[in-house]
């Protein structure tokens, strides 16, 4: 009895033992994990959407529970709060509340995959196998992106023509326990991202032009669809991950025109989804893009001052360059007023460009703040076809941004203070204490401040 009961003792000593080493296993005593709980934000302006807010006078109150908003009130100034068992974060009156911004188009560098790999296809510019969730979101780029208060960011891979699955990801931080995981990743195989890439003078890798992207292009998708008409196959191959009838294409482009070579491409295959991600150059084809209807991905970039300061210098410039400088910032507003879905990303931007400095440039020139603050929250969320995120209501996921004051006010001077993500709040910058109230000291020029 006694060899039997060592023995038992012995087996758990082990298994216990073999569970410590692991830091991925759960713990068999000792306090739990801490995980996103119970948390109250309580006053400031709220924008439940871009066309709803509350304003701080009703000291409005979101209730956050395990990274969801459970409840939002929308009076609490005559009402008891019972704050039992909740972390409360009161506002500044000046307090600006939103939705959390999603970024529909973020690229990353995947690595090229092995050409050994069965089914890959002759030309390393078609891999439509590749997958943007192979290097994820780098902690840099979503630290940056939490910074401007996007909350999610749909990435995709950056170079090729078929380029491969995009993914929706959370921009949090990585939890300190690494037994909570991984930040969620809200859709895998959320698109099909394509470009224009082709050779040029220092690579002479087949397609050279526009003429040829586009007829391998037709290759592919014909070849696609006459395997898929085929039926099962019992190897893979990289065609099977061609299928537009069940997956949205990003067409990225670096010139206008290519929109309308992705358009005819869509209308030739009878493609249902495709998205256009612009490159600021719209506005010369707006009648196009108007015709063709399909949602656009805008990047606030805006080309630099053209050189006129001189007879000479003015000479060198032409008026497309003129007329381009002038309309880039009302880009987005006359893609919007054209009936256009539009969304707003951080990327593509010139080097020193700010995304925030050159939206306030884009509110100048007429874009309404309704519309700017619709171009990240519920344009995005509904081009990606995210459900849970772009407002702020009961059961949407907790991603909401805290500001000083009006973001969308190209007057002031409001700066991001928090940014929740999943219902974990990430802190961004410090209130700066304006107030005039309270004992100063001041000097007069030319008294002396110790005499009577």
């Amino acid at each position: 009895m006694k060899s039997a009961t060592i023995a038992l003792l012995a087996g758990c000593c082990t298994i216990a033992l073999a569970q410590s080493h692991d830091p991925l296993a759960p713990r068999p005593n000792g306090m739990s994990p801490a995980t996103p709980a119970k948390f109250m934000i309580l006053g400031g302006t709220v924008h439940l959407s871009p066309t709803e807010s509350i304003p701080a006078d009703d000291s409005p109150l979101i209730v956050v529970e395990n990274g969801k908003v459970v409840g939002i009130n929308r009076n609490t100034q005559f009402s008891r709060l019972d704050s039992t068992g909740y972390q409360v974060f009161r506002l500044d009156p000046d307090s600006h509340v939103y939705a959390g911004f999603i970024d529909p188009y973020i690229e990353v560098s995947t690595p090229d995959l092995p050409s050994s790999e069965s089914g890959t296809h002759w030309s390393t510019r078609v891999t439509p196998n590749d997958n943007a969730l192979r290097v994820g979101l780098g902690s840099g780029d979503a630290e940056s992106l939490r910074s401007m208060g996007f909350t999610t960011a749909m990435i995709a891979p950056d170079s090729g023509i078929f380029r491969g699955w995009t993914a929706v990801v959370s921009t949090a931080s990585s939890y300190d326990d690494p037994s909570q995981g991984n930040p969620p990743i809200h859709r895998s195989n959320a698109g099909q991202a394509m470009g224009f890439d082709r050779g040029s003078w220092g690579d002479r890798g087949y397609p050279t032009s526009h003429m040829g992207v586009v007829a391998l292009m037709r290759q592919n998708f014909s070849d696609a669809d006459t395997r898929r008409g085929m039926g099962d196959h019992a190897d893979t191959n990289i065609l099977d991950h061609i299928n537009p009838g069940e997956t949205t294409f990003y067409y990225d482009i670096s010139q206008e025109l290519e929109a309308a070579l992705a358009d005819d491409i869509a209308t030739e295959f009878e493609h249902p989804s495709i998205v256009i991600v612009d490159n600021g150059t719209a506005h010369r084809r707006l009648d196009l893009f108007k015709e063709m209807g399909h949602p656009v991905i805008v990047p606030l970039r805006f080309p630099e001052t053209p050189d006129v300061f001189s007879v000479g210098a003015m000479e060198d410039v032409d008026l497309a360059t003129l007329q381009h400088w002038e309309r880039a910032p009302a880009n987005a507003r006359w893609l919007h007023n054209a009936g256009l879905d539009v969304a707003l990303t951080t990327s593509k931007l010139r080097s020193g460009e700010k995304f925030w400095n050159n939206l306030h440039t884009a509110i100048d020139k007429g874009l309404p703040a309704d519309d700017a603050l619709a171009m990240i929250t519920t344009n995005p969320a509904q081009i990606l076809g995210l459900e849970g995120h772009g407002t702020i209501s009961e059961g949407a996921i907790a991603n909401i941004v805290v500001a000083s004051g009006d973001l969308f006010d190209p007057n002031g001077d409001a700066k991001i203070i928090d940014t929740w993500i999943d219902g974990r709040r990430h802190h961004i910058s410090d209130v700066e204490d304006a107030r005039f109230d309270g004992s100063w000291t001041s000097t007069i020029v030319g008294t002396d401040p110790t005499s009577d």
